[in-house]
């Protein structure tokens, strides 16, 4: 059932991850050209508009996803959705996964179109036109452990922040919220920001530990340790920091299981529909 589901959600929005693709594959196409021809004006313009559409890709994507979560659910198609003889939570579950899978899809796109970019942006940092074989280096001069902790982290990151999209497009189109419309989800996210916000900042309070960057040895170029970190002492100081919290990854993880579990909930309860 779970994989006649996902086909229904591919067939449903193959339109919109393939305009999306498109979009993003032309734009950093047409940068690109621009930034190859060297020339003062265009070439810094084909730059700033590949390099923004690489960064914005997968925020606005997971926008467009949830958007789509949200009126596929809770507005006129969501009486389709609801009447079918399954679990709502199986449902839930089913579109969050299909968006999640679109999401590393299109997280693969943008390196790839990275490494477009990068035959023209390269040598501007007096690097290589191969971003792959740069890339790697650096990989190299990092401790494994760092480097799979940071991919971990980024694939965490983008799969929360899309739980908690989703989220609020659920929370935010129940019967207190739903009669705003987009309004409701919203409203929720907004509120729901800050405070996951005023929440990480208090969980790196609490948990007063983070990792010092140094100087590599051994091959490596970066190497860290495991200090005692205090953010009051750091926001006073007035040198830069070489530590980076690591308060706000329990909160992250806190967050994400709370918006998936309430989610679900929901959904296996009655859902207002508009």
């Amino acid at each position: 059932m779970i994989t006649t589901l996902l086909k229904h959600e591919w067939m449903r929005t193959r339109g919109l991850v393939g305009a999306v693709a498109a979009a993003a594959t032309l734009a950093v196409a047409v940068g690109t050209g621009l930034a190859f021809t060297e020339l003062p004006v265009l070439s810094q313009l084909g730059s700033a508009l590949a390099i923004v559409v690489l960064v914005a890709l997968l925020p606005l994507a997971q926008i467009a996803l949830a958007f789509d979560f949200w009126r596929s659910s809770f507005r006129r198609t969501g009486y389709f959705t609801h009447s079918l003889p399954i679990r709502g939570g199986t449902i839930f579950w089913t579109k969050l996964l299909w968006g999640a899978i679109v999401t590393v899809g299109l997280l693969v796109l943008n390196v790839l179109l990275v490494a477009l970019f990068w035959a023209a942006f390269g040598p501007v940092l007096d690097l290589s036109r191969n971003f792959f074989a740069d890339i790697s280096t650096v990989f190299e001069l990092m401790p494994a452990s760092f480097t799979t902790a940071m991919i971990l982290m980024v694939v965490l990151s983008g799969f929360g922040w899309l739980a908690q999209l989703y989220f609020a497009a659920t929370l935010g189109s129940g019967r207190a919220l739903g009669r705003f419309g987009i309004g409701g989800p919203v409203i929720v996210y907004v509120a729901m920001y800050m405070i996951v916000q005023a929440v990480m900042f208090a969980g790196i309070l609490l948990f007063p530990f983070g990792l010092e960057f140094v100087p590599g040895n051994g091959g490596t170029m970066l190497d860290y340790n495991l200090v005692n970190y205090n953010v009051l002492n750091d926001m006073l100081s007035p040198e830069a920091s070489q530590t980076m919290p690591l308060g706000f990854l329990p909160v992250l993880l806190v967050v994400l299981l709370v918006s998936v579990i309430w989610s679900t909930r929901i959904w296996n309860r009655k859902v207002a529909l508009a």
